[in-house]
């Protein structure tokens, strides 16, 4: 019997490990279900401080039993489970390295570097041209200078203490300003933003209103209750200037804390229009917030509700009527032209292809019965306007395909890439004749006229097309910093050598200049100039991407001609200043326009000290082993302190060992339109 009581207490003691290990997978699984639902409720019900004190009605208290009746109207589809996993974000972005690779990267996301589009690749040609030896014959990149620039890049992605949030949280999502607020912030959500997206009818929206207003906000579809509140979160953002800029961003971000909270199943769903409306409002407001990888998923989102719902099709067109025909014509525009601003600025493959682009071009909104003085005045000029930007990103969509590969991969013949150039740009200036005359973009020198809708849109307009004409011709100046961070056997290919790439660079140059110039003259306007170029964050990516043109133009003139042509180099460097001087005219978020003038300025002095090294006679040609330490002196001692590049005092700056050579995420967060 005692080998029989042996082997039952060995069972015993098998079946207590067996259960110990189950109480822990069951622990761990409980100890993630809480993870996910702690990160939900942080990202839809954070608490923040700081905001501006507005008053409101509370539904809740004014209504009995409202939220109840607007729950029983919308919820419609309650046995559809939700998926948490396609949520806003369960990943602080601030910890989560765009494009690259983090610690607290889980295996799930795998994600790839930025396409040659993006601000982050251009960034980095011009960083590594900068470390490069002309003279030798096997590059490689000094450890102090990748310290340099991950110092830079990674520190744009690092909270700052001073960043403005929110106070108070959310009592509830169903709290509305008064009706007075409400009707002023719509009165410049559609003298703003709708005049530049028209996807939403305005008479519609508006008897929608007055109907939900006559009966106290009772009975209100969730989903226009969540519109309402994103109207709200873009007329804050983008508005007037009476108040100041900490309390318009800290107010703005309420209402869109409330859109979320009251649509984040909806959002999941996108089965209605107004759902896709909703996901574009926010995809606009994501822009102007270091939120890039939510604004990419959102429109994936908004991309995915257009497909299902047949917006990209005529097909069932005999169902609706001719306003909401117009209406769902528009919403797939409006989805089309972000998802070429997402492509471009972000370095992703465009998740429309434009063979999926046949509807004909937003036309006039048909009649309405009652429509507004101010509808019926820029009804018009908005439609003219809605669709020459979609014409102009049609050609978009091929400049991304002809001169970046699709951002999938890099077109290899110089050849192609100069027809394909020369081909776009004569695309372009067709585009440019066939526009109305009130339309057509400012030329350089012309005087601005007053704070009229016209001249915003015309604006606008202009610096769009400005940012494409820069775009197609900007690969060939990376191409020639490629060439610097890659010396060969072979000479390098540059201006002064090839007269055919003089004459394809110089439109990107030409283009810089006139961004810069255009919105220094709107910012010259008194009293209105700041709010005249649409929204800022906008207007701040033109300003960066022209500021890098100017700088990789330098380091390619000072690297084949050493500091010959000085005026050239000169008006360059004047320009950067001048584009670093507009970001302090911008009424956007301080810490970002502060992060980028910044980082602009420490661009300029790293090439500075490159010219004056350059003049000094430095050593270019190292022997294999004192390479790093020459190319370290090349650009001066104080360009590899990372120290330097420490945008605010005090900020805590993350350690380099574990960063990889894609690891690099400055303007991640610019979306331009």
């Amino acid at each position: 019997m005692p080998w029989f009581c042996e082997q039952q207490t060995d069972l015993y003691r098998q079946m207590t490990v067996f259960d110990e290990r189950l109480k822990d997978v069951e622990k761990q699984l409980a100890l993630h279900a809480e993870f996910l639902k702690s990160h939900w409720n942080q990202c839809a019900n954070e608490v923040r401080p700081g905001a501006a004190t507005t008053e409101h009605i509370d539904l809740s208290g004014v209504i009995s039993g409202a939220e109840a009746q607007v729950s029983n109207v919308i919820d419609e589809n309650t046995d559809q489970a939700p998926t948490d996993g396609m949520g806003i974000s369960f990943v602080d972005e601030n910890d989560f390295a765009f494009y690259g690779q983090s610690d607290t990267l889980v295996a799930a996301h795998t994600l790839i570097p930025p396409g040659p589009s993006s601000n982050i690749y251009f960034m980095r040609s011009i960083i590594r041209s900068l470390s490069s030896s002309r003279s030798s014959e096997e590059t490689q990149t000094p450890t102090a200078l990748i310290s340099t620039a991950e110092s830079i890049l990674k520190a744009s992605r690092t909270q700052p203490s001073t960043i403005i949030q929110p106070d108070g949280g959310i009592k509830s999502p169903y709290a509305l300003p008064t009706v007075s607020d409400m009707q002023q912030l719509l009165l410049i959500y559609f003298s703003n933003t709708s005049l530049m997206f028209p996807f939403i009818h305005e008479p519609s929206f508006m008897d929608d209103f007055v109907a939900a207003q006559n009966t106290g906000f009772a009975k209100v579809r969730l989903t226009w209750l969540g519109l309402l509140n994103m109207i709200f979160a873009m007329a804050t953002s983008v508005g007037p200037c009476d108040e100041s800029i900490k309390d318009r961003f800290a107010q703005s971000h309420i209402y869109y804390e409330r859109a979320t909270q009251l649509c984040h199943k909806e959002m999941l769903r996108g089965t209605t229009i107004e759902t896709v409306h909703f996901l574009l409002l926010i995809s606009l407001y994501l822009q102007g917030t270091q939120k890039p990888v939510q604004t990419f998923t959102i429109h994936g989102l908004a991309v995915k509700a257009c497909f299902s719902l047949g917006l990209h099709s005529t097909q069932s067109s005999h169902r609706f009527s001719p306003v909401e025909n117009e209406v769902r014509k528009r919403t797939f525009y409006t989805c089309v032209l972000l998802d070429r601003t997402t492509s471009f600025t972000l370095g992703r493959p465009p998740m429309i292809p434009q063979d999926y682009v046949r509807l004909q071009l937003p036309a006039e909104w048909p009649e309405h019965s009652t429509p507004t003085s101010l509808f019926r005045d820029t009804s018009r000029l908005s439609t003219d306007f809605f669709s020459a930007s979609a014409t102009l990103h049609s050609l978009s969509y091929q400049t991304i395909h002809l001169m970046y590969g699709l951002n999938i991969e890099l077109v290899a013949d110089d050849s192609q890439l100069i027809s394909h150039a020369l081909d776009l740009q004569q695309r372009l200036q067709n585009w440019r004749t066939a526009l109305p005359p009130d339309l057509d973009p400012y030329s350089p020198n012309e005087v601005i006229g007053g704070h009229t809708a016209p001249t915003r849109l015309r604006v606008t307009l202009s610096l769009r097309y400005l940012n494409l004409k820069l775009m197609i011709h900007r690969p060939f100046l990376s191409r020639m910093l490629q060439d610097l961070s890659n010396p060969g056997t072979q000479p390098i290919t540059t201006p002064a050598t090839s007269p055919m790439l003089i004459h394809v660079m110089r439109p990107c140059v030409i283009a810089a200049k006139d961004t810069v110039d255009l919105v220094a003259g709107v910012l010259k306007v008194e009293g209105t100039g700041r709010q005249m170029p649409g929204a800022w964050w906008f207007v701040l990516h033109y300003l960066f991407s022209a500021s890098l043109v100017f700088a990789a133009n330098l380091v390619v003139d000072l690297a084949s001609s050493g500091a010959q042509d000085s005026a050239h180099n000169d008006l360059l460097r004047e320009y950067m200043r001048k584009a670093s001087d507009c970001l302090d005219g911008l009424d956007g978020d301080i810490v970002i326009l502060s992060r980028c003038k910044q980082y602009v300025e420490r661009l300029s002095h790293t090439l500075i000290e490159y010219e004056r090294n350059l003049m000094s006679g430095a050593d270019h040609q190292p022997t294999a082993t004192g390479e790093q330490q020459s190319n370290t002196t090349l650009l001066g001692d104080s360009l590899v302190d990372p120290s330097i590049f420490n945008y605010f005092p005090g900020l805590d700056m993350p350690g380099f060992d574990g960063l990889s050579d894609i690891d690099i995420e400055l303007a991640n967060f610019f979306a331009p339109t």
